[in-house]
């Protein structure tokens, strides 16, 4: 049985759906909106207290800075900025980029 653990609603949706449509927003919180299922699947969320998910968040953050993050993300525009990299696919979608 496959697992998949982690990932945005988004994420999950793209996995679990038969069609997939990026444009509708979050298709869990849509209830006219059930899509047709590649898999039987059970959906667990799990809810994480606010201080503590906070708190790993900001350490993530910040070994990530620490890792270079901000020098990738400057050299990735400075790429997308002379039109090698589509704006509308991958990182340039990624939430906080």
């Amino acid at each position: 049985m496959p697992v998949l653990v982690g990932g945005s609603n988004s994420l999950i949706h793209g996995f679990l759906a038969e069609q997939y449509d990026p444009y509708i927003g979050d298709p869990f919180a849509n209830a006219r909106y059930r899509p047709n299922l590649r898999f039987k699947s059970c959906l667990l969320w799990l809810h994480v207290d606010e201080l503590a998910l906070n708190e790993y968040l900001n350490r993530r953050i910040d070994d990530m800075v620490d890792d270079g993050l901000v020098e990738e993300i400057k050299e990735y525009y400075d790429t997308m900025s002379i039109g090698k990299i589509d704006s509308h696919n991958g990182l340039a979608r990624a939430i906080g980029v």
